[in-house]
């Protein structure tokens, strides 16, 4: 489950002052800071200082009053207690800082936006963005000054959850709110809600890059609740022992081959809840209800000895290899499924006792299979006034007589062809089946079948 956190601080001073560490800060959380004040300049002389490097993103002037400044890193192994915010005024100036830090983001610089609206008013408008990935966490500040020393608090706009509300006696005060991205579309300008006016505005969108497992995930012994919430993961994932609830949940996985899916010993709930990947799954010792729910799978499928409820629900299925569940003893194997399967093209399915075996399956072939027959140069074919030899190649048959035996016949004769169950003359390319070319295989000929895109 993804985990923020933030802080923010206030001063009337002329300048340093502290902000707080938000909570949770580790090595290699993303950090994200917007800072303003009324002291009527471009920002620039805005800074923020602790721990590893602060990157400044951009600086400027909302209006005629409001300062303002954005900053980012990834933080190091030794982080203060509190960051040194200065903005290099000669006499006090009204300032507020606002920390907002991801431990499930990127190592990649943010994308932002920033939006200025000058004159008085209650909303507070902040730009749309083109986030980096389509799981991005959007951060949106607000930033602005006020014509008094009244009160103003900030309502963040429908789908994001405020992080900070701060004001500085009432002459500056500023908010920031998150939400985690479904899509990389852009995003639309939303705007926050003042509780009294204010002037010069800044908006302020930032889009925090997803981050991505670079190592194995192995939990085991997971009592209750979601392992994994609803993350986006490239890496092996081998839970052991997760005994109920939720697995992954929400799971996208692009994992590159040759990983695996090897969970074992799920006693109930989802073993991955609704399931987008492209990886090897190999389940296999899970007792109970939806193994893995509703997932799109471009995968080998090889689960074994699942008990009951259902071995993968509602399938889209784009595979190139056998799909070969064993030991489901109940419910459905596979749903309804689609089906895109290459070599062997086939579906074995063993042990089910009650039930669809597949219900009302798609399927489309990706792949054709060949039989190319073996050829046989024979020699001498003739000899020229010089002696130089030449070889004719001649294709080999290859029948299956009728007693079922295969076998390679150079010189067929018709009596032979005519009583034969099957036949693949020589020199030729020849379409079979699935079950052709498992036979084939095991009489010694897989060598000479091929596979082609239909």
């Amino acid at each position: 489950m993804a985990t923020y956190s933030a802080s923010s601080s206030a001063s009337s001073q002329t300048s340093p002052y502290n902000i707080a560490r938000p909570s949770g800060v580790v090595e290699g959380t993303y950090m994200v800071a917007a800072i303003n004040n009324d002291a009527g300049n471009n920002g620039s002389g805005i800074g923020i200082s602790g721990g590893s490097t602060w990157n400044s993103l951009t600086s400027g002037l909302g209006g005629d009053q409001t300062g303002y400044r954005l900053f980012w890193k990834i933080a190091g192994p030794s982080e203060p207690a509190n960051y040194s915010v200065t903005y290099n005024t000669a006499s006090s100036a009204y300032s507020t800082a606002h920390i907002v830090t991801s431990n499930d983001a990127g190592t990649e610089a943010p994308v932002w936006q920033v939006t200025t609206t000058s004159g008085s008013g209650t909303s507070g408008p902040t730009p749309g963005i083109t986030p980096p990935d389509a799981t991005a966490l959007e951060i949106r500040f607000i930033l602005a000054a006020n014509s008094s020393s009244a009160a103003r608090t900030w309502t963040p706009p429908t789908g994001l959850e405020e992080r900070t509300d701060r004001q500085e006696s009432g002459w500056v005060t500023g908010s920031s709110a998150t939400r985690t991205l479904a899509s990389s579309s852009a995003t639309s300008s939303l705007n926050f809600t003042c509780s009294g006016s204010v002037v010069d505005r800044v908006g302020i969108t930032v889009g925090v890059p997803s981050g991505a497992f670079d190592q194995d995930i192995l939990p085991s012994g997971i009592a209750t609740g979601e392992a994994f919430g609803s993350p986006n993961v490239v890496a092996v994932i081998g839970p052991t022992g997760i005994a109920s609830g939720e697995a992954f949940g929400g799971l996208i996985i692009s994992t590159p081959q040759p990983q695996t899916i090897e969970a074992e010993g799920v006693a109930s709930g989802e073993a991955f809840g609704t399931l987008t990947t492209r990886l090897y799954l190999g389940p296999s010792g899970i007792a109970s209800t939806t193994v893995f729910g509703t997932p799109r799978l471009a995968a080998l499928i090889g689960p074994v000895g699942i008990a009951s409820g259902e071995a993968f629900g509602s399938t889209n299925v784009a595979i190139e290899q056998f799909v070969t569940p064993s030991g489901i003893a109940s419910a459905e194997a596979f749903g309804a499924a689609v089906l895109d399967i290459g070599y062997p093209q086939t579906i074995e399915v063993v042990g089910i006792e009650s039930r669809e075996v597949v219900e009302d399956p798609h399927v489309r072939n990706l792949h054709r299979l060949l039989l190319v027959n073996p050829s046989i140069q024979e020699t001498p074919a003739a000899w020229d006034r010089l002696h130089v030899r030449f070889g004719i190649h001649r294709g080999i048959t290859i029948i299956k007589d009728a007693d079922g035996v295969w076998s390679s016949v150079r010189y067929p004769a018709q009596t032979e062809i005519e009583a034969a169950q099957k036949v693949f003359l020589g020199g030729r390319r020849h379409d079979i089946t699935p079950d052709e070319a498992d036979e084939l295989t095991d009489a010694g000929y897989g060598s000479y079948i091929t596979l082609e895109p239909a």
